[in-house]
């Protein structure tokens, strides 16, 4: 992950890089709520856009840093970066199960069906 990280600040656009990173975490803490799985639009458009877009970061990093890097370097950085989206998601999917539900407007499909507590009063 230090790698990864020294990449990152070794860009210009720092804090793009930045808000990039958190807009993602924000936009995989939903996908992976259970709490979001009803809603059609969420589960399949916008999961299949965001797997898109990390495939082809991904492809993107291991052509960059194929020419400065090792590939068994990449392969950690990868392995890193996955090890902690597993466990961000495990963590995630633990405190679902013990938040309250409740049926509000979808922000992704302005359609009605359950969301978290949590991600409800984000709204408000």
């Amino acid at each position: 992950m230090s790698e990864l990280l020294q990449f990152v600040q070794k860009s210009h656009n720092y804090q793009s890089l930045l808000t990039l990173i958190r807009c993602l975490t924000t936009v995989q803490a939903s996908l992976v709520n259970r709490g979001n799985h009803g809603c059609r639009v969420l589960v399949h458009d916008v999961a299949a856009e965001f797997n898109r877009f990390v495939v082809k970061g991904m492809k993107d990093l291991e052509a960059s840093a194929a020419t400065d890097s090792p590939s068994s370097e990449l392969s950690a950085v990868t392995r890193d970066s996955l090890d902690s989206l597993d466990s961000e998601s495990e963590d995630e999917s633990d405190s679902d199960e013990e938040e309250e539900e409740e049926e509000h407007e979808c922000d992704a499909c302005h359609s009605r069906h359950v969301v978290c507590r949590t991600h409800s009063n984000l709204k408000a």
